[in-house]
């Protein structure tokens, strides 16, 4: 188990319009502080597309933090994978601002249409 949790947040940012972060692999509690440090690079009113597509699970420590990503006043939509969908619906974040694929995701974030 150990071997296979890394402390090294498994993140690549995307310079597009609007911001991809893209958070891959499996985050624990070991990744809280490099998350926050992660979402603190985020303006609070600038669209965001955050790329889960292949994250494979999170400890739900975590699921607060997500929770008040979420609530920030930009527009965030979240392009999911299974595991990441059930982890944000469990910590709060709506289903209209989860998608399957990237141009939803994409075309959601730059209009800043998401729920909230």
């Amino acid at each position: 188990m150990f071997a296979y949790v890394s402390a090294e947040l498994t993140a690549k940012v995307f310079e597009e319009t609007p911001r991809r972060i893209r958070l891959f692999g499996s985050l624990s509690t070991l990744h809280a502080k490099d998350l926050e440090s992660l979402f603190a690079t985020v303006g609070p009113d600038a669209p965001l597309l955050m790329d889960l597509s292949n994250l494979e699970g999170m400890g739900t420590f975590l699921h607060p933090l997500f929770a008040r990503f979420h609530a920030r006043t930009g527009c965030t939509a979240w392009w999911v994978s299974g595991p990441a969908e059930k982890h944000l619906m469990d910590a709060g974040i709506p289903r209209g601002a989860l998608f399957q694929d990237l141009e939803s995701a994409r075309a959601a974030s730059g209009q800043g249409r998401t729920a909230r």
